[in-house]
């Protein structure tokens, strides 16, 4: 009996947890609409795909949780990944930083591709204790993708933050040396 109550209570707060978080976006944009996201532009749409996103990979979280059959849970990731992929590229303009959405396109694109080869190696049976031509495929293309995943990853983060902090910088020293000219 106690199992069930906990049971009950931990998805009952994953459910709150997982609504108040998908709704947070649209109330943010009808409450404030002066509020800027750093990459985006300051549109209905920023918010309607930054909901579109938690709402795909809140249903990739409970994919992984709570489905146990490898060809499902592999074919609906892939499915939802090349969602993901396919909105970003559908509201790319919103982007205000274009190099930015390109390193983030790629990022998508690698995991979708990564999950429509975890479908394909599914298919395939492969021997237990040898390593044959097709698997050292696989597992080449698939080292290959997550490392530029990483790779892409680091570079994202330098260009959003660190190209930011340089702009930042250049501004404000730009002004302070404006001042003291003046």
């Amino acid at each position: 009996m106690l199992e069930w109550v906990s049971i009950t209570m931990a998805l009952t707060v994953l459910f709150i947890v997982v609504i108040s978080s998908v709704s947070l976006y649209p109330l943010i944009w009808k409450f404030d609409r002066n509020f800027h996201m750093e990459t985006m532009k300051s549109l209905s749409s920023s918010f309607l795909l930054l909901t579109i996103h938690l709402v795909l990979r809140a249903s990739a979280g409970f994919v992984h949780a709570y489905l146990d059959n490898p060809h499902s849970q592999a074919t609906t990731l892939f499915l939802i990944n090349s969602t993901i992929f396919a909105t970003t590229c559908w509201f790319a303009s919103i982007y205000s930083l274009k190099r930015n959405i390109s390193l983030y396109i790629y990022i998508l694109l690698a995991k979708s591709l990564i999950g429509m080869l975890l479908i394909v190696e599914l298919y395939i049976d492969f021997e237990d204790f040898t390593i044959n031509i097709e698997e050292q495929v696989f597992i080449s293309l698939t080292t290959t993708l997550i490392y530029s995943i990483a790779v892409m990853l680091i570079l994202q983060y330098l260009l959003t933050t660190v190209w930011g902090f340089c702009q930042e910088l250049y501004t404000t020293l730009k002004a302070a040396f404006r001042r003291k000219m003046i």
